[in-house]
């Protein structure tokens, strides 16, 4: 496999990247109404299982990060090779441990139970082991703090999509405000900062071990519940 700056991989610190290219605020800022949801046997599958077992606050969430990840492309990262199907699937699944069901009866880590839930969930759909793969490593790496390295580009978009919907701490020139509000309005909070927020703090309190201990603090937790994206719509 070759593997190409800024089309197969980028740096997993948001800034230095940004920082890099020379970004600018997009000129025409993507529709989010326009934004295409793929459907696939495989998409309706991670559609359903997450519908069947997230709570509507962490699935709207879940499917505002294909939103994000979307936009972010669009506006600004338009050489990024990134399989709109795998993109969902990645999107659908990477809270899918932050369920009552799983969280409360798994010692995994969520990230990376998430993980594995999705890989088994690509290979159960007719999905490739490498594409099962792809799904497995993004989830495991998306908790949105910035980390020296290089990271794949669909690991980016969760990366990067996370720390928008979950902390807003993005810089303001990767969106728009019409595209918050457009956001909100599809796919409503209802009280999602102060939900996450809540999943964190249980999670390290079941799992000390786990790997939110390490990223997890009262300012980490100050941003969750004051996004201050969201501030007009949490």
């Amino acid at each position: 496999m070759i593997h190409e700056l800024d089309i197969s991989y980028v740096e997993r610190d948001l800034n230095a990247l940004l920082n890099r290219i020379g970004h600018q605020r997009a000129k025409n800022p993507v529709d989010i109404a326009s934004i295409v949801v793929p459907s696939t046997k495989l998409t309706n599958a991670a559609s359903k299982h997450a519908k069947d077992l997230l709570d509507d606050a962490i699935f709207n969430h879940s499917i505002r990060i294909y939103y994000i990840s979307q936009m972010l492309r669009k506006d600004h990262f338009q050489r990024w090779k990134v399989n709109d199907e795998t993109l969902y699937v990645a999107a659908l699944m990477h809270d899918i441990a932050l369920s009552d069901s799983i969280q409360l009866n798994s010692q995994v880590s969520f990230e990376f139970q998430g993980g594995l839930i999705g890989h088994d969930l690509v290979l159960a759909n007719g999905g490739s082991e490498v594409v099962a793969n792809q799904v497995f490593e993004a989830i495991c790496k998306h908790e949105g703090m910035p980390h020296k390295g290089h990271q794949s580009v669909l690991d980016a978009c969760l990366e990067f999509s996370t720390t928008l919907d979950v902390l807003g701490q993005v810089p303001e020139t990767l969106w728009a405000q019409k595209q918050i509000d457009d956001l909100a309005a599809m796919l409503p909070r209802l009280g999602f900062s102060n939900r996450f927020a809540e999943c964190m703090e249980r999670e390290v309190k079941l799992k000390p071990t786990c790997f939110a201990s390490t990223y997890i603090t009262p300012t980490v937790l100050g941003w969750i519940r004051n996004n201050k994206i969201y501030s007009k719509h949490d």
